[in-house]
Formats: structure tokens, C-alpha cells, sequence
């Protein structure tokens, strides 16, 4: 898996004088995304608007979370056979070599997820 290439967060959500905006709070802070949502207008094309700039800022942590688990999931899975040095090549993407196939199965969804948010071809 290659690493993510993408600003780290946190990430924060601010009124840009009446529109949504993104900002990165790490050393100078930076304009991700703007005019994400017209504030105080009612209407549900806003009210998307604004819950998709929510689903943005949390972006980087949902990936964080989801690398996590991958591992979790890895070393939960490997651990009965090889013990704590398990990451042999292509032994995580053999699903013969699982404990669990559900396990896999999650697992190879969050990778494909992974691989997509960082801008790379999903792999069936």
C-alpha cells in the first residue's frame, strides 16, 4: 500500500463570511475547500451542502481509523501462524492464508477504500 499523499489533519470546518470552509490546521494553516456551503440558507441543497463539507473534515481521521483496523485486523488474523513478523510478501492478500473469512473480506474492502482516497486504481 502506498502512502497517502494528502495534507494530515486535523482538518476544520470555519464560516468563510457566510460560505463553508475547509482549513488544515498543521504549522500554516491552509485553504483546503471553499464556498462548501452558504451558511444560514435553509434550503436542502444547503443543508447537503453542509454535511458534505462535515463528511470532508473528518476524512483524514475516518482514513486513519480505517488503516488501524486494517492492521488490527492483519495481526489478529497472522498472529496464529507466524507470529508477531507475519507481513511476508503476499501473504495478506492470499485469502486461503486468513483465519477468518469475514476478516478478509473487510479487509480487502478498507484497502480498495484506501486505495481510491488516494487517488489510485481500485483493484477487483
Amino acid at each position: 500500500m502506498s502512502a497517502a499523499k494528502f495534507t494530515p489533519g486535523p482538518w476544520k470546518l470555519d464560516d468563510d463570511d457566510g460560505d463553508l470552509a475547509v482549513y488544515v490546521m498543521t504549522g500554516d494553516v491552509a485553504l483546503v475547500a471553499s464556498r462548501m456551503a452558504r451558511l444560514g440558507t435553509p434550503d436542502s441543497a444547503s443543508m447537503e451542502e453542509q454535511a458534505n463539507a462535515h463528511l470532508i473534515v473528518a476524512a483524514p481521521e475516518m482514513y486513519a481509523a480505517l488503516e488501524a483496523e486494517m492492521q488490527r485486523l492483519e495481526a489478529r488474523s497472522f498472529r496464529h501462524h507466524l507470529g508477531p513478523h507475519y507481513a511476508g510478501a503476499g501473504w495478506v492478500d492470499d485469502p486461503d492464508r486468513w483465519t477468518d473469512a469475514d476478516d478478509f473480506q473487510a479487509w480487502s474492502g478498507m484497502r480498495a477504500l484506501l486505495a481510491r482516497a488516494r487517488g489510485e486504481e481500485v483493484k477487483p
